[in-house]
């Protein structure tokens, strides 16, 4: 890519220098605020960083956890073509243009943009960009950082660099195929990685109810979600395996623990805190614990440490005799967990749940303790090297995320000049 003939020092230090024929103008001079109380039977709209303004799922767990009341009187409307802000939010990015019509919160900026010299789309990508995300957090303050307020003065005096509109217009076309571009690479690989994810579960599934030994003498299980299992195992129903512990402890003593598909870890930055932290089962290092929520299908595993989990989770204490290994890889096999959730009862997802008296009769496959410590062995090895591919994977996506922010920052800013790129 090449540079623009001549440049110019902006005066602004995350500027630098700048095409020399482009205007800076202050976000004071392009935005006008804008503020009508809502009509209710509008949709809900929300914004955030990664996708700009959307259509509040008011079902969704993870795209907004504030509470909707039921009056939304006082909601503010939003326009198509208006920019909008999570003032909350902005040192992360949360703002944007809109294309949808909508209600939003009424402690949302918004805002009426003089397009006299922009194109919509351009002050968007623009604005969205790493360049000017950096203005929005310096023009925000508070107590602690998921706190922050928007000062409104101070994102006012924001500068905000504008091209003609012939280049706006280039700058978008080429932004558009670029990222297209991009978006497509990073596409390609998180397929693989799903690819590798769902062998990684196939092997783990193959190997706890099948054994290693791809010869071995097979017989009937008389269990529907084992099928035929070596001959030499036995089964044993999953009552005579696992106690339940339903000790109550509080968080104060037992340090809250998480229970992730990833397995059993420290209480997550992100996980929700409750008020009843003097109301939680105990957990003991070595004890399985599975949420039995099944839309958090997965979070399970054997608890590297003691601590509390809520009473949601279901804590188990293993025979001794059984590998601790073995049944972490069996019970957090797909197979298992299919059988696990469709012995719950509930009436919708978030409410289904499975107790230890709904899953105790069902029957678990027994391999000798020895081929228990093979498979194991066995499987280490397998998932180690698939987790490293994955890995390699998930990194090459980073950096291909990390050049579409940078090729989105150097361009709006002018430091490379796409005008003949497209």
């Amino acid at each position: 890519m090449r540079a623009y003939p001549a440049y110019k020092d902006s005066g602004i230090p995350w500027f630098g220098k700048v095409p020399k024929h482009w205007h800076i103008i202050k976000l004071r001079n392009l935005l006008h605020k804008f503020s009508q109380k809502g009509n209710p039977d509008l949709p809900l709209l929300s914004v955030v960083r990664e996708r700009g303004v959307i259509l509040r799922d008011v079902t969704s767990k993870e795209e907004n956890h504030n509470f909707i009341p039921d009056d939304l009187s006082k909601y503010k409307v939003l326009l198509d073509g208006q920019f909008v802000i999570n003032k909350m939010k902005a040192w992360q990015g949360s703002y944007a243009v809109s294309t949808l019509i909508g209600i939003v919160s009424p402690a949302y900026f918004i805002y009426n943009i003089d397009y006299s010299n922009l194109l919509p789309r351009f002050f968007n990508v623009a604005i969205r960009s790493k360049a000017y995300i950096n203005f929005f957090n310096q023009s925000s303050d508070g107590v602690r950082i998921g706190q922050w307020d928007l000062d409104e003065t101070k994102m006012r005096n924001i500068p905000f660099l504008v091209p003609t509109k012939e280049e706006q217009q280039a700058i978008v076309a080429y932004l558009d195929k670029k990222c297209a571009e991009i978006e497509e690479l990073i596409s390609r690989r998180q397929a693989i990685i799903e690819r590798l994810k769902e062998l990684k579960q196939s092997i783990i599934a193959e190997a706890v109810t099948k054994g290693l030994n791809p010869k071995a003498p097979m017989k009937e299980s008389g269990v529907s979600w084992l099928g035929s299992i070596p001959e030499h195992w036995r089964i044993k129903r999953f009552g005579t395996v696992f106690t339940e512990r339903k000790t109550k402890v509080s968080d104060k003593v037992y340090p809250p623990i998480s229970v992730t598909k990833l397995g059993i870890l420290p209480q997550l930055e992100t996980a929700v805190k409750t008020d009843n932290g003097d109301n939680r089962k105990l957990v003991l290092k070595g004890d399985f614990v599975i949420n039995s929520r099944s839309d958090r299908k997965g979070s399970s595993g054997i608890s590297p440490y003691n601590g509390s989990v809520s009473l949601i989770s279901l804590v188990l204490i293993p025979e001794a005799e059984w590998n601790h290994s073995y049944i972490h890889h069996l019970l957090r096999s797909v197979p298992f967990q299919e059988e696990f959730y469709q012995k719950g009862h509930g009436i919708v997802a978030d409410l289904w749940t499975t107790r230890y008296t709904d899953i105790a009769s069902t029957y678990l496959p027994e391999p000798p303790y020895e081929e228990q410590q093979a498979i194991v062995s066995y499987l280490d090895k397998k998932c180690a090297a698939i987790d490293e591919l994955v890995s390699r994977h998930e990194q090459i996506i980073e950096k291909l995320k990390e050049l579409k922010t940078a090729t989105i920052a150097d361009v709006v800013t002018g430091k490379v000049d796409v005008r003949e790129s497209i």
